[in-house]
């Protein structure tokens, strides 16, 4: 006997993982009979046939008296597509979130429209938290809509969109469980490989000498298993012993919300610490927002970076040219855009995933080219904001 998944409804599990199995098989596939489901997953014949209706629904399976249950065309739609945003001021503010996320719609439209799509935007809440999102909201999806998650932010209501069947894309940073993955099996996976960006650090760093490579473990952070195997496959590879003193534990989004308040205080007192009992010569940093503490402690220590100290950060673009001194593995959001909607164009759309390598960019040539009036030059294009409209608004 099956056993679906017990933390959500009957028949939404029952919905869910039938979504999974039909993505895996060819149009005109006959499903098993209502009996065999109903032996197989221990339920209802009545939640069968009450999940098969919605299903004939939605147009993902067709029925023909005396003869089965069949597995319909997928159709492609080209006209359009949606990418979820989450909250207002996303596009125009500051913030490594505003950066990230306005260089990975303006991918998408660049790509989008050289390959025929209209551009929609869906604005998900009305002040940018998590706790603001509507799982009954994200369920109206059409069977033949594209949608394009640009985080794994969203990942409350991942189970939402699936449940409606419909094309999606996903960009994640090795976030997404394993339990999970298998009720998105249908999905277009592009994951952000931290493991490898981390393992290639600590190589790297101890191809230059280093032995006493730091790296703050993350007990609050859903990549930070990923992570940690970087770490210790990095350290195996370069034959270093892993070490538990140089790798602390920190409640992660305790400080994040501190750091991303402006109060770093937390973060040098954690640094400062760590330098004067470790005398650590290389770190790896997990996000950018740890960079100015780390830089500042250091400083004030008469501690040179990279000479003394190496730092790599594998997190995103945006701090680039804010800390020249801290190499990165990183790529820039434009490139996932422009991915995202590569893996939507396609003939025949089936789920997979997409393990994106990161690129390693050395510090001082961190710096983007600047031209005659010392303003940065990018090879990407300019954002604006007109040149999508937001068909669906939550934040009203």
């Amino acid at each position: 006997m099956y056993k679906l998944d017990e933390n959500v409804p009957i028949h939404k599990a029952l919905h869910s993982e039938l979504i999974r199995r039909i993505g895996q098989m060819k149009p005109g596939s006959r499903l098993p009979t209502e009996e065999k489901l109903v032996a197989e997953f221990g339920i209802s014949r009545s939640t069968v046939n009450t999940v098969l209706s919605r299903l004939t629904e939605q147009g993902i399976i067709y029925r023909i008296r005396s003869k089965g249950t069949f597995v319909s065309e997928r159709k492609i739609t080209r006209r359009e597509l949606t990418m979820l945003l989450p909250g207002p001021g996303v596009l125009s503010g500051n913030s490594n979130s505003s950066f990230f996320t306005r260089e990975f719609l303006n991918g998408v439209l660049d790509e989008g429209l050289k390959r025929g799509f209209v551009v929609n935007t869906m604005m998900c809440t009305s002040d940018h938290r998590r706790e603001s999102l509507i799982p009954e909201a994200f369920r109206s999806f059409a069977t033949d809509a594209n949608v394009i998650i640009p985080a794994d932010w969203w990942h409350d209501v991942f189970p939402d969109i699936a449940a409606c069947g419909c094309r999606v894309v996903c960009f994640n940073r090795q976030q997404i469980s394993t339990e999970m993955k298998r009720q998105l099996s249908n999905w277009y996976l592009l994951t952000y490989d931290m493991e490898s960006a981390v393992a290639d650090a600590v190589a790297r760093f101890a191809a230059d000498g280093r032995r006493r490579i730091l790296f703050l473990e993350e007990t609050s952070s859903w990549s930070t298993g990923m992570m940690m195997n970087g770490y210790k496959k990095g350290l195996a590879r370069a034959g270093l012993p892993f070490e538990t003193a140089l790798c602390p534990e920190i409640d992660y989004l305790k400080m994040l919300k501190e750091l991303s308040s402006g109060n770093d205080s937390a973060a040098c007192e954690l640094y400062g610490e760590l330098w004067r009992k470790l005398h650590f010569d290389a770190v790896i940093i997990p996000s950018y927002l740890y960079a100015r503490p780390l830089l500042k402690v250091l400083k004030t220590e008469g501690v040179s970076v990279p000479d003394d100290v190496a730092a790599i950060c594998t997190d995103d673009w945006i701090e680039l040219e804010q800390s020249p001194s801290i190499s990165h593995y990183a790529r820039h959001p434009y490139e996932y855009g422009v991915e995202a909607v590569q893996g939507l164009d396609q003939t025949e759309f089936f789920g997979r995933e997409k393990i994106m390598r990161l690129d390693f960019i050395a510090g001082e040539s961190t710096h983007a080219p600047r031209n005659k009036n010392n303003a940065a030059v990018s090879k990407y294009p300019a954002f604006s904001k007109n040149r999508h409209e937001c068909v669906f608004d939550l934040s009203l």
